[in-house]
């Protein structure tokens, strides 16, 4: 390298090292600072060639770190960063809320939003649907509807029906709401004025219900979905909705109470420069998934924390310095024990146009020479070539210091 007696600005530097025996795969650009030497930049894969290598660690104008996100749900996600030559430190990082049916992700977290599973007691229960949703459109045949204070819906646990059975409206006489409960013929069901249909049982105190079970035999007037409620302070809530329903003589049992353990959860992951194909294990418990994805592009040197991009390689933002030169490690060079450059040359400008040359007045520098005629100052002054030799650490370095910035 060089040192020069003022600060002088370098954006830009040439090397051309054509000896096919001694050159360097490996080039890091140092500039003096205040005594220290600083690590600004590093050039790798290079050859031996006489054409000149130049380089310049200034950031391009527009060229920007940034982070970038997406939010998908119930899907899997091929998420492929635009990966350019300009990106070369991308962090993906996905975050997978697997929420329970009825609830929404808010934040990483699930919010109930759909039907009150937690109501186990109330002062009334009943099966509700809308005419849309039977297969008449007009009427409904329930054979029986029995509560349960079990989730099991065991046997033993069968809420005794001694409430008033109450429906939307029915057939008349023989058809009556009472009938589902004491298993004496059908409930013969008709809707009420807002074209739903009704039926159910309310009590004197609160009664425990967990779980229901319905009979629907009849082929030609059955619900393909029934809504229950619970009667909660004189307010019917909806506790839960079980859907695509057939006619069958046999018995349909629901419960509504969440079984211990299942539980709703936040997975993450995070991968670097990868594309990534995230997979979330659905099951049937897990119903609303939402799979969220920040991607941060930093530049070369950058590393993302928290969503941004922290500068921890060579400093690029040095372009004035006291000295310049370029390093290498013996373990980078073709040789191992000895380096031939024919040049090397500063530029003000990062563009390295010939009219931004910097004069090299300066002191040149070096780790070691072969002595006699292989000094550092040949490759400046294009009067031979630079006949490099490592320090005591086994570092080859070359350059020039100046008495200003």
């Amino acid at each position: 390298g060089m040192t020069f007696d003022e600060m002088t600005t370098v954006k830009c530097i040439e090397i051309i090292q054509s000896s096919p025996m001694h050159f360097a795969m490996e080039w890091t650009v140092q500039a003096k600072v205040q005594d220290t030497w600083k690590f600004v930049w590093v050039m790798k894969d290079l050859v031996s060639s006489e054409d000149p290598i130049k380089v310049s660690w200034v950031k391009p104008e527009g060229y920007e770190s940034h982070t970038s996100e997406s939010e998908l749900g119930n899907i899997w996600i091929l998420f492929a960063p635009p990966i350019d030559s300009k990106k070369t430190n991308i962090t993906l990082k996905c975050s997978m809320t697997e929420c329970q049916d009825g609830e929404v992700e808010e934040d990483g977290k699930c919010i109930w939003r759909g039907p009150d599973r937690s109501i186990t007691k109330a002062l009334g229960w009943r099966i509700l649907t809308h005419k849309s949703m039977t297969s008449s459109g007009w009427a409904l045949d329930i054979d029986e509807l029995d509560f349960y204070s079990e989730a099991s819906c065991d046997e033993s646990s069968k809420v005794i029906a001694d409430g008033i059975a109450i429906n939307s409206g029915n057939a008349g006489g023989g058809w009556g709401p009472e009938n589902a409960f004491d298993k004496s013929g059908r409930w013969g069901g008709r809707t009420d004025d807002d074209g739903k249909f009704w039926l159910g049982m309310t009590f004197d105190e609160m009664t425990t219900v967990k779980c229901i079970e319905i009979i629907q035999s009849s082929p030609m007037h059955f619900a393909m979905e029934w809504t229950v409620q619970a009667k909660v302070q004189d307010t019917w809530k909806f506790v839960w909705v079980m859907k695509d329903l057939v006619s069958s003589e046999d018995p349909i049992k629901v419960s509504w109470v969440k079984p211990e353990g299942y539980e709703s959860h936040t997975s993450e992951s995070e991968l670097g420069n990868i594309w990534i194909l995230f997979a979330p294990p659905i099951d049937s418990k897990k119903t609303n998934i939402t799979l969220k994805c920040s991607m941060t592009e930093c530049q070369d040197g950058e590393v993302e924390e928290d969503g941004k991009c922290i500068w921890r390689g060579p400093d690029r933002s040095i372009t004035k310095a006291l000295g310049w030169r370029i390093l290498t490690h013996k373990s980078m060079t073709s040789s191992g024990w000895a380096l031939d450059i024919d040049e090397l040359d500063f530029y003000s400008e990062a563009s390295c146009d010939e009219s931004s040359k910097v004069i090299a007045d300066g002191i040149a520098i070096n780790s070691g020479n072969a002595g006699g005629g292989w000094g550092p100052e040949n490759a400046f002054d294009k009067s031979g070539r630079w006949g490099g030799r490592t320090d005591d650490d086994g570092k080859f370095w070359l350059g020039m210091t100046f008495d200003e910035m």
